[in-house]
């Protein structure tokens, strides 16, 4: 009994020593162990719950960013993004080098003083937290922040003290820098890998801009700042050390110090006849040839003679070229893309263009080898109003049937794309020539979206969409919720998008009639409104429609201050309101402004009066009552022209019937104009002028008389 005990207890000591070394095997050798118990054929078995495992992953310094597949392409084409991945480009800080005098020392860098002469000592000693070193029989020597230089001169000076002969030359010492200490450097901005890093304290800009990977797809190659205690102490361009092999503003960071990677402002993609084609950054004030330059300049086979631009605007891609003695003092846009074309590429004037549903419809130059896809992407590709099932193509040929050689005729060829303009079954892609037209057309009955906005005093001022064809002012008022307490309906007009030509004849017209814009013989005018901006969120609040004519008033040229193609139309906003449908209420189209004003109080007179002036306005006042509270009549002024221009735009003249002037009636808001006169040309010659030509007549006769009798 007492034996089968003492098996007992053995048997749980030795379980339990087991145990404690299970813990300390590795997973290869635990599954060693599993195995080895299984095959001595236990009859019973604990199930084991899987133990769930942890990847660990470092981040390698050289670590590629986590771009898309289809950005990479793009992101390798700028210059200089592939410079901080190169792995033997790594831009390590020089640790077995003679010791900077400009090293700035801090805490955990050690300095070696070596003494010899004299007396014969060697000292390695470290910065502690507080700054400062001891030196044996000298006691504590503050050195932190301060550079090996000056550290060195203290120490000299207290060594001095003790160490007899160190002035004379006798005794030399000698302060070098030891190990050296590890700094913290923050990388903010878009960097690869943005985040804070141990570097050693040699450590410069570019270590840093290393060890993050450098500016992302979207960060500054050319403005990296280094900030220090707040204040930037530093710029870097990489694009110095890429062209030139320089490294300009390279300081040696300090702990704490920040690199900050700014977004790109300006970029500009070159291809074509250079020898380095890609996507460069252009600081303020860097010219195309610059540029040209940071490409490796022209090619052997470029065309010099120009470079041609194309520049992203408003209304589609235009095309800049510029000459060869244009090139130094051309400055890109954000945006722009240049091509420098062979000097076989395409001759003068050969285009294609394309028109139609495309986002940037135009006329792009006819490059070597362009086809009718080339020249979709290029224009932006389809807009949704797109029929791509009949792309058509426009192009003259040669008429091999006409009598006459140099007779053309014009052929069509359509095809048929999907929305990502890829061609369809029985259709494949051509190759362009000069003078082909591309017109993408728009989907039958396809409306786009169509907008009018409601300014001024309504419940809801701001965009509403025209939703057909027969929406009219009273149907976008009603939508804005009404008018507020505060309107003033007669003061009410709309801003409508015109044909510029139209409104140049027509100003030219008004300017041949009267230098001073008056309106002659109407009832009522349309205005133009070149003040007034149809697009944005811009808002008119507080402007009339006559501010528009005080502004033609102020220049030498109303055709000149034509700044963009817009008018104003008085609206009878009572009779609108009250008849909805009827004659006064108009029709809107796409960009229409409707602008209420609030309650006006006075009428305002000026021109040809002695003291123009606001007059507040009052219903039993006539005409010539608010001329007299403006001083009456000037000397020049041209009464008969007087005419009254109201909030909404429209304007009266003064009648006149049997002698007797009829004046316009006045309202809130209106102002008073009176013209000056005519400058009068005097065509008849004074008394003076008559005898004396006929004085000098009268002697030419008689001289003539004379030489004939004789």
């Amino acid at each position: 009994m007492n034996k089968f005990k003492l098996i007992i207890l053995s048997f749980f000591v030795i379980v339990s020593l087991m145990a404690q070394d299970l813990s300390k095997l590795t997973p290869d050798q635990m599954e060693m162990y599993k195995k080895y118990m299984a095959g001595k054929g236990t009859s019973t078995s604990t199930p084991v719950a899987p133990q769930s495992t942890v990847e660990l992953r470092t981040v390698e310094k050289n670590e590629q960013p986590n771009i898309p597949a289809t950005e990479i392409k793009v992101y390798n084409r700028i210059f200089g993004s592939t410079l901080f991945d190169r792995s033997n480009l790594t831009f390590e800080p020089k640790l077995n080098i003679p010791t900077p005098q400009n090293y700035v020392l801090g805490t955990y860098d050690e300095l070696i003083i070596d003494i010899s002469g004299l007396y014969d000592a060697n000292f390695k000693l470290k910065v502690s937290p507080e700054g400062v070193v001891r030196i044996p029989n000298i006691g504590f020597v503050k050195v932190a922040g301060r550079t090996i230089e000056d550290a060195s001169r203290i120490i000299k000076s207290q060594l001095s003290k003790t160490y007899s002969g160190i002035s004379s030359g006798e005794t030399k010492v000698n302060v070098t820098l030891g190990s050296i200490r590890s700094i913290r450097v923050t990388v903010v901005g878009e960097a690869v890998r943005p985040g804070t890093y141990t570097l050693p304290s040699l450590a410069t800009a570019f270590n840093a801009l290393y060890s993050c990977g450098g500016p992302n797809d979207v960060g500054s190659m050319r403005d990296i700042k280094v900030i220090r205690a707040g204040k930037i102490i530093a710029n870097l361009d990489v694009y110095s050390f890429l062209v030139d092999g320089l490294r300009p503003n390279n300081i040696p960071l300090q702990d704490e110090d920040i690199v900050r990677i700014d977004l790109f402002k300006v970029r500009l993609t070159i291809d074509g006849a250079v020898k380095r084609n890609g996507i460069f950054e252009v600081l303020p004030g860097e010219s195309l040839l610059k540029i040209i330059g940071y490409a490796g300049g022209y090619a052997d086979n470029a065309d010099r003679s120009k470079a041609r631009v194309f520049r992203l605007t408003e209304k589609g891609i235009t095309v800049v070229d510029v000459s060869a003695n244009q090139i130094a003092g051309f400055i890109p846009q954000s945006g722009d893309s240049c091509n420098i074309s062979t000097m076989y590429e395409y001759s003068e004037g050969q285009t294609v263009s394309i028109v139609g549903s495309v986002k940037f419809p135009g006329q792009f130059p006819l490059i070597e080898n362009i086809s009718l896809k080339d020249l979709l992407v290029r224009a932006g590709g389809f807009t949704v109003t797109a029929l791509t099932d009949s792309v058509e193509l426009i192009r003259s040929i040669k008429d091999q049937e006409s009598l006459f050689s140099n007779t053309t005729k014009s052929v069509v060829k359509k095809f048929q794309l999907d929305k990502d303009m890829n061609f369809k079954a029985g259709s494949e892609d051509i190759l362009l020539e000069s003078g082909d037209q591309v017109i993408v057309r728009r989907i039958s009955g396809f409306e786009g979206v169509r907008m009018a906005r409601v300014e001024g005093e309504v419940l809801y001022p701001g965009s509403y969409n025209i939703k057909n064809k027969s929406i009219r002012v009273s149907d976008i008022i009603k939508q804005a919720g009404g008018m507020t307490n505060y309107a003033y309906p007669p003061g009410a007009f709309l801003i409508r998008v015109e044909n510029a030509n139209e409104i140049e004849k027509k100003l030219n017209k008004i300017m041949k009639e009267n230098s001073k814009n008056q309106l002659e013989g109407q009832q009522t005018k349309t205005l133009d409104a070149t003040m007034l901006k149809a697009s944005g969120s811009t808002t008119v609040q507080g402007y009339t429609a006559m501010d528009s004519l005080q502004k033609k008033l102020s220049g030498s040229s109303v055709v000149d201050k034509l700044s963009s193609p817009e008018a104003v139309v008085g609206l009878n906003l009572n009779e609108i309101i009250n008849v909805p449908g009827g004659k006064f209420d108009l029709i809107l189209d796409e960009g229409d402004i409707i602008y209420i004003p609030r309650e006006l109080q006075t009428v305002r007179v000026i021109g040809q009066v002695l003291f123009p002036t606001l007059v507040r306005y009052d219903a039993t006042m006539s005409f010539k009552d608010y001329i007299s509270s403006s001083g009456g009549y000037s000397v020049n002024a041209e009464r008969g022209k007087s005419f009254v221009l109201y909030a909404n735009g429209t304007a009266k003249s003064t009648k006149s019937f049997l002698g007797i002037k009829c004046y316009p009636t006045l309202e809130p808001g209106a102002r008073i104009i009176v013209p000056d006169k005519p400058v009068e040309i005097k065509n008849k010659l004074s008394t003076a002028e008559t005898v004396a030509i006929l004085t000098s007549i009268t002697s030419s006769i008689a001289l003539i008389y004379s030489i004939i009798t004789r």
